[in-house]
This record gives C-alpha cells, structure tokens and sequence, in this order.
C-alpha cells in the first residue's frame, strides 16, 4: 500500500497534526508513486498533538518523538514512524509554522534484502 502523510507545524494553535492518506483504488497500482494525483489518496487518519509535548520530546531525541507519535489510531511501521519522527525533529528544531509531506510505499520495503 501507499502512504502519504502530511505533518504540519502550526504556531499559532500551538499544535502538530499528522494526517495519513493512502492509495485504495487498485486501478492505479501500475502507476509510479510519484505520478499520482493528490486525489489519489484517501485520508484514513488525522491526529493532532499539543506543541509543548512535541518540544519536550524533540528535546530527548527520536525514540521519544516516536512513543509520542504512535497512538491507538496512528501507528506506522518502524522504518515509516522513524522518518515521522525524524521530520517532525527537524520541523521544530529548523522552522515555524512548517509542513512535510512523506511518501511511502510499503513494497519498498519488502523489497529490501533481509538481515
């Protein structure tokens, strides 16, 4: 499956909020990720977090940013949430009110050589 998520900073509303989209329609599975139409996702889930609790995990290092990120309704797979966390480190540590967008397509990952 392919996934798409959106993490935005917002300042303002003091508040991070991910929003996870993936591609349902199996008519576009030929299709490069790169080529698909925004309208190609299908938002599954939103989530948003206090900024205080982004910053203090931010502040101890990844691992914490991801125990914070995973929720009953969000809980990526490990190669997937460590870039989550990595990119919500950089947008607090590098920007205000930023966003991501992120990319993934899960038989990347199966196509990789195994330990």
């Amino acid at each position: 499956m392919r996934h798409k998520y959106e993490i935005l900073r917002d300042d303002k509303s003091k508040q991070l909020t991910i929003r996870e989209f993936a591609v349902l329609d199996r008519n576009v599975k030929n299709i490069e990720t790169s080529m698909l139409k925004e309208d190609s996702y299908t938002l599954l889930c939103k989530e948003t977090y206090a900024g205080e609790m982004i910053h203090q995990a931010v502040a101890k290092g990844v691992e914490d940013v991801t125990a914070v990120l995973r929720t009953d309704n969000l809980y990526p797979i490990e190669p997937t949430i460590a870039k989550i966390a990595e990119s919500v480190i950089e947008l607090y540590t590098q920007s205000k009110d930023a966003s991501k967008s992120l990319y993934f397509d899960d038989n990347d990952f199966f196509s990789q050589d195994m330990p």
